[in-house]
């Protein structure tokens, strides 16, 4: 599914590099990195600023466009180093968001939270606050689960080990999945069958066809994981066939539309995406019998979705996969009840 243009897209900074930078000594980055940021958090880089300085300006730019190289390579370490000292050189906050990115892909849990924070202080009215603020507070569940303190700007980071980050270990390899939060979408196709149990004709009759299917989804992650949103689905029949009694005849069409609102969770959403999801909607059932062995039908009623399924990474903002789902329902067409179960294999594209 789509990842929101916030979350995974660096942030449009060459504007901003445009303008006179203030320069800064070259002693804050000889600093290790994670002092620095802990001090950048506590508001240590709140100094006047001075003059402006062209080879500041040329550096910090320079910086940043490698960053953003790395960043698309994949190469999370690199990137972080030449986003913080640009940071360092341009105190552009914009930049804090790119620290925070790039910390957050290396598992740099204390850094990243760090960044975050103090990319909101400095800039409060960010268009992607809320998708930030969502980043922090899953940040601040993991630090609590393995007992790191979180308060503060900064302060858990200067307590922190200071182990070199350049031996820590990425959360995921290079092309890898994003936390999925902001907006995805995810489109399939699939190959199943349905069965349809109709009630009121005075004998047994049903419907049963092989399938292809077309289901598309959109949802914002409103966490790491988390998805919600809404899809469409059509299950058109390849060959239905209808019973009534000891009669049997093929049908002309049956097809199975539904609409739904719906959940998707990821068990681990930076790795090989295992995920489960289901939903309640609406559908409709339309039947096309030319020899009237159940005549022509349309029913619509309540439907809910259920499947797990398995995605792919290949690059940064694509995913493949598999799906298996079951749709359910119920509808009613005058006096007659259709009941119908439609399990489906799909092969999935999302991308986020």
């Amino acid at each position: 599914m789509r990842r929101s243009a916030h979350r995974h897209a660096i942030p449009a900074l060459l504007v901003a590099l445009s303008w006179p930078w203030p320069a800064h000594g070259q002693d804050a980055l000889d600093e290790p990195p994670e002092t620095t940021l802990a001090r950048d958090a506590e508001g240590g880089l709140d100094a006047p600023e001075g003059p402006s300085d062209e080879e500041a300006d040329r550096k910090a730019r320079a910086l940043f466009e490698r960053g953003r190289v790395a960043y698309d390579d994949g190469r999370y370490r690199d990137a972080w180093d030449y986003f913080h000292q640009a940071y360092v050189l341009s105190k552009r906050p914009q930049l804090l968001y790119n620290v925070g990115q790039a910390a957050d892909r290396l598992r740099l849990d204390q850094q990243a939270l760090d960044a975050f924070r103090l990319y909101l202080k400095k800039l409060p009215e960010a268009d992607n606050r809320r998708e930030v603020e969502n980043r922090i507070a899953a940040l601040e569940a993991r630090l609590a689960e393995s007992g790191q303190p979180t308060e503060g700007d900064g302060a858990a980071a200067s307590e922190a080990p200071t182990e070199d980050p350049a031996q820590a270990p990425e959360a995921i390899p290079p092309g890898g999945q994003p936390t999925r939060s902001g907006w995805a979408f995810r489109g399939a196709l699939g190959l199943g069958v349905f069965g349809n149990s109709i009630d009121g004709l005075g004998a047994d009759a049903s419907v049963g066809s092989s399938s292809a299917s077309v289901h598309a989804i959109a949802g914002y992650g409103l966490a790491p994981g988390l998805i919600v949103g809404a899809g469409f689905l059509l299950d058109a029949g390849l060959a239905p066939n209808g019973e009534l009694g000891p009669a049997s005849g093929d049908l002309d069409d049956a097809n199975i539309v539904s609409g739904h609102a719906l959940v998707d969770y990821y068990f681990s959403p930076r790795k090989h995406g295992w995920h489960v999801l289901g939903g309640l909607g609406v559908a409709n059932i339309k039947l096309s019998d030319s020899a009237l062995l159940v005549g022509n039908r349309s029913a619509s009623g309540g439907a809910a979705i259920v499947g797990v399924g398995l995605d792919f990474p290949f690059g940064r903002e694509w995913a493949i996969g598999v799906l298996g789902r079951v749709l359910l329902a119920r509808m009613e067409d005058g006096r007659l009840t259709h009941v119908v179960f439609a399990p489906n294999i799909a092969f999935t594209g999302i991308w986020y």
